[in-house]
Parts: structure tokens; sequence; C-alpha cells
């Protein structure tokens, strides 16, 4: 039986993902459609990229919900490695991606350790 210390952290835990994970598709979103920084309009590089992390965001969300830390913690990786760790260091408002991938590392942390309590 969990304790409520656990049910806290789990908790905690699912709702970063979301918050993240709705964070990053509405920011990807805002980069597809109507970028400040781009007026030549998206390429499919910059599709297929940006599609990757609203389907890595929307896995990340299903792993929190069923406490599955490997599979978040691969979706932070993949997610946050190649593209959030570059948009982390860009100036504007896209850098909120890389803040927002963070929050998978964190829920994935808390996930552990709701496991060790």
């Amino acid at each position: 039986m969990p304790t409520k210390k656990q049910i806290l952290l789990v908790n905690v835990a699912r709702l970063i993902t979301a918050v993240s994970a709705i964070t990053v598709v509405t920011l990807v979103g805002i980069f597809l459609f109507n970028n400040p920084y781009n007026t030549a309009g998206m390429n499919r590089g910059t599709q297929l990229i940006m599609t990757g992390l609203v389907v890595l965001s929307l896995i990340a969300i299903g792993a929190a919900w069923k406490k599955r830390i490997l599979i978040l913690t691969v979706c932070f990786v993949v997610s946050f490695v190649p593209v959030g760790f570059y948009l982390l260091l860009t100036p504007g408002i896209f850098a909120l991606i890389g803040v927002a991938h963070l929050g998978f590392l964190l829920s994935a942390l808390l996930l552990a350790i709701s496991r060790r309590c």
C-alpha cells in the first residue's frame, strides 16, 4: 500500500509532466505556424523535428501516468539532447521548450524517489 508521501510525489510528477508537455506542444505549434524568427516559412526537416517533439511529449504523459521511469527518461534524453538543449541556450520564448524538457527529467526523478520511500 503506497504511503501518502508516495502518492503525493507521483501526483506532482504527473502534474509536472502534463504542464511540461502542454508547454512543449503549445510552443511547438507557435514555432511551426507563427515563427517570428523565420519569414521564409517552415521546411520539411523542421516539421519532422517538431512533430517528433510533440509525439515524445505525449509519450511522456503516458509514461508518467503509468509510472514508467525508463520511458520518461528516454523521452527526456531523446527530446532534450538534440533540440531542447539548443533551444534552451537561445534567446526568446522558445528557450522555454528546453525548460519544459527539464520538467520531464524532474518528473522521472520524483517517480524514482517515490519508489524508494
